[in-house]
């Protein structure tokens, strides 16, 4: 098993921090961000191979959150947002630097190999530049944006302010054990909701025993950091002028948005009884394959909510918890490893795990 953590935010630093006009910026970026072989190559690698519509991309962007935000790359994952604060991007770009940022996710991804590795695996890891005037990263996904849905890459965008060494672990730990399924099933990972259910299960797995004393580990990529609000008035009034971070206006392909008040329902349990409902009901969809059905089970209707969709009765985060507890009752009924999880099928996973006949 081998792994790579690019030197990406080495590489891509004075593009985003350095003032110049557009048409400058625009002929800069073309060798080292926008043309295949350049600092994130394997990106460009893997479109190639999936084309425009990766896999889950289309459920995270019914929701508007996520992963979607590290792999769209929204106007260049920020580069050409007007909006946005050069003097913040160089305070973020040195956080990195302080934080040895990288030398932290390479130590991170060694101990999560010692914990779940394939021998003849390669997992490239590239670290992308946050915007601190983008909507969906900064609001909807608290700053994070991890995605891992793909054979053998990693994206991630992590906003180095507030608690950023507390979340780093979970969410490499997500998208470690998300790319190693799909490098044992290809383009049959996900297929269906049972497949969507087993992967997430694998990875809230996979988290639980990289940090045994996280709470919850199926929503630690969502829940919000105790002191997110906080960040949020200082970059605001730091670097935007702004006293609250709800009125800052960004410019998203020439449109004046303002961030707006919107934000994702909090990331809880479920209670028993909800929990054997929603076990219930997912039982019910298992072989449904449509993306709307994948972002109700998962996300719930909370978010869903806020992008238009009608409410279909599913508790927020609920399909993440129901994922871990199935992968975890075949665990501990099969006395499988978490590798042999890998490669099982999931429909196999599901049937042995009897979680959905009797979730209490």
């Amino acid at each position: 098993m081998h792994f790579t953590v690019h030197p990406t935010l080495d590489i891509l630093r004075e593009l985003y921090t350095e003032p110049r006009h557009p048409r400058e910026t625009l002929r800069r970026a073309g060798p080292l961000l926008l043309d295949p072989g350049t600092a994130i190559e394997p990106l460009y690698r893997a479109r190639g191979i999936h084309g425009v519509r990766w896999p889950a991309l289309e459920v995270m962007e019914l929701v508007g959150c996520d992963g979607m935000e590290a792999c769209v790359g929204a106007q260049g994952w920020g580069l050409f947002n007007p909006a946005r604060s050069l003097e913040a991007s160089a305070w973020e770009f040195a956080r990195y630097e302080a934080l040895d940022y990288r030398a932290q996710v390479r130590a991170l991804l060694e101990r999560l190999q010692r914990l779940l590795a394939l021998p003849d695996g390669q997992v490239d890891c590239l670290l992308l530049p946050c915007d601190s005037a983008n909507r969906s990263l900064m609001l909807f996904g608290h700053g994070l944006s991890v995605y891992g849905a793909v054979p053998g890459l990693i994206l991630l965008r992590l906003w180095p302010g507030g608690a950023v060494q507390e979340r780093l672990p979970a969410a490499l730990a997500r998208a470690w054990a998300q790319t190693l399924r799909h490098l044992v099933h290809g383009r049959e990972t996900q297929r269906n909701l049972a497949d969507f259910l087993v992967m997430e299960g694998i990875a809230a797995a996979l988290s639980r025993r990289l940090l045994p004393d996280l709470p919850q580990p199926w929503l630690a990529c969502f829940r919000r950091p105790a002191d997110w609000n906080e960040e949020l008035t200082r970059i605001a009034l730091r670097w935007y002028d702004c006293p609250d971070y709800s009125d800052l206006v960004s410019n998203v392909y020439g449109a004046q948005v303002v961030m707006g008040q919107d934000r994702p329902p909090p990331a809880r349990p479920l209670d028993p009884d909800t929990l054997a409902l929603c076990s219930a009901v997912l039982a019910d969809m298992l072989d449904d394959d449509r993306p709307l059905t994948h972002a109700r089970a998962l996300y719930g209707d909370g978010l869903l909510a806020l992008k238009g969709h009608p409410a279909a009765g599913m508790p927020d985060w609920a399909g993440f918890e129901v994922g871990y507890r199935l992968v975890e009752a075949w665990l501990a009924r099969s006395g499988a490893t978490l590798a042999e999880a890998l490669r099982a099928p999931s429909a196999q996973i599901i049937a042995e795990s009897r979680f959905l006949e009797s979730p209490l």
